[in-house]
């Protein structure tokens, strides 16, 4: 969940912070995960930088760890292209991977020798820093003719994990490398 500022009002080149809220790892169907112990949430902060010349688009957004859950930092790349389809119909794709450091491959993607001997079919895996995905973002908004700012978005989206995240058996045996999402959501833009 990531809430992000612009400070450079009326220009293509945008800076501002970011804010974003990372889900826990708990109750998770997989037990052998369980058996790795909770990860509580953690709160990110840092900056993102972008450059919009429509319909192209590249952003850079690096956060770091506030809330002492990893300790770590994050930093995505994207690159983005938006098309209006119709008066009331727009599409953004979007391209991006992210750059994780070791505390967050550590926390997210690491089994311990410890526990590699206690949960059947994991094996100790101590991820270095790196690319831990590459995919993109596909998203469809709809505007009413009198909605105001308002628009109703359609977003997919299709990550891949690669390198040591991929590597680990919190991915290989419990998980899978190919990661999906879809949502519908509401905006405003003023």
């Amino acid at each position: 969940i990531r809430l992000s500022g612009n400070i450079i009002p009326n220009s293509p080149i945008e800076l501002g912070p970011t804010l974003q809220y990372r889900l826990a790892r708990d109750n998770v169907q997989s037990g052998r995960v369980d058996a790795l112990g909770e990860v509580d949430p953690a709160w990110e902060a840092g900056l993102t930088a972008a450059y919009r010349q429509r319909p192209w688009s590249l952003e850079v957004t690096w956060v770091h760890d506030i809330s002492d859950e990893y300790d770590g930092h994050l930093l995505e790349l994207a690159g983005g292209y938006e098309k209006e389809l119709s008066p009331n119909l727009g599409l953004s794709l979007v391209a991006s991977s992210t750059y994780a450091s070791d505390e967050y491959m550590d926390t997210y993607f690491g089994v311990s020798a410890a526990d590699a001997l206690v949960i059947p079919g994991y094996s100790a895996h101590n991820p270095d820093d790196g690319f831990k995905d590459v995919g993109g973002r596909m998203a469809l908004a709809w505007a009413g003719d009198n909605w105001g700012g308002w628009k109703l978005v359609a977003v997919f989206s299709y990550y891949r994990l690669i390198d040591d995240a991929a590597d680990s058996s919190v991915v290989e045996e419990s998980g899978d490398e190919n990661q999906f999402f879809g949502g519908l959501m509401g905006t405003y833009e003023r």
